[in-house]
């Protein structure tokens, strides 16, 4: 028994590492046209910018109505929460355009705790008007049913949210930005997490999920509740919760192997 675990976990290694080696190759445009910054308050005036622009195609916003000025505190706050969490993991970034030097897209990946008094870091104050209340409320009552799943977790990681502006989703990025210089074993000593969950809200993420083992812990119905008080259905479905053991999932983190690739000259410093 001993020797297939050692088996299986090898097994499991070396696939993860092939697959992160053809992830390195095939995107290795977007090293070559992008570089990433860890955010920080300076960098919230431009990300407010682009979280303007993800409120554009994003499945709950397009369903329930909501736009980007009714909702600009809570961005504003979302962001914050993720420059000061950054003092934990320091993997939420900022994305650039090396030839325009402009930002084209972010990554926030946060701590997210069950009791907001146990966070090592100073949590930002925030009023909500009524509409953030119930957008933001419905955002944030369907992830905390991952409390329910896993009910001795204190900590969970939670990666928030990806955008990237359309005219730069060609070379790979999105793909990119998922886990980019994600490690999971060091996250985990980081935070003292166990389990990373999502919150998905379109069909193209949620294959992505089941494609690379994540596990559906929750799911709302078809509907939702708008801000009026009216039930809307989503264009892409129901909102779904996927989580995975920090222990045993392995990420897809090109980092490493583009710093060895420009390290022996296979890619441009």
């Amino acid at each position: 028994m001993a020797l297939n675990g050692v088996s299986s976990r090898l097994s499991t290694y070396y696939t993860n590492h092939k697959r992160t080696w053809k992830y390195a190759i095939a995107f290795r445009a977007v090293a070559e046209n992008y570089r990433f910054e860890k955010m920080t308050q300076q960098h919230l005036p431009l990300l407010m910018d682009l979280g303007r622009e993800s409120f554009k195609d994003d499945s709950i916003t397009l369903g329930t109505g909501v736009k980007f000025d009714d909702c600009k505190t809570g961005m504003e706050w979302v962001f914050s929460y993720s420059i000061v969490a950054n003092a934990v993991m320091g993997v939420s970034d900022i994305c650039y355009d090396k030839k325009t030097n402009k930002p084209v897209g972010f990554r926030m990946v946060d701590p997210y705790y069950k009791d907001e008094k146990m966070a090592p870091f100073t949590i930002p104050d925030i009023t909500f008007n009524d509409k953030e209340k119930s957008f933001f409320g419905l955002l944030d009552e369907t992830y905390a049913k991952i409390w329910d799943c896993y009910p001795t977790e204190t900590v969970i990681v939670k990666p928030t949210l990806v955008f990237v502006e359309p005219a730069h989703r060609t070379l790979g990025l999105s793909h990119i930005l998922i886990e980019y210089g994600l490690d999971l074993p060091t996250m985990n000593k980081q935070t003292g997490a166990n389990i990373v969950a999502t919150l998905c809200t379109s069909v193209k993420t949620k294959g992505w999920f089941e494609k690379n083992g994540h596990k559906l812990v929750y799911t709302t119905g078809p509907n939702v509740t708008n801000w009026k008080g009216e039930t809307v259905p989503l264009p892409e479905g129901p909102l779904r919760v996927y989580a995975a053991d920090m222990h045993t999932m392995k990420t897809i983190n090109v980092k490493p192997c583009w710093e060895m690739m420009k390290a022996v000259g296979m890619m441009p410093k």
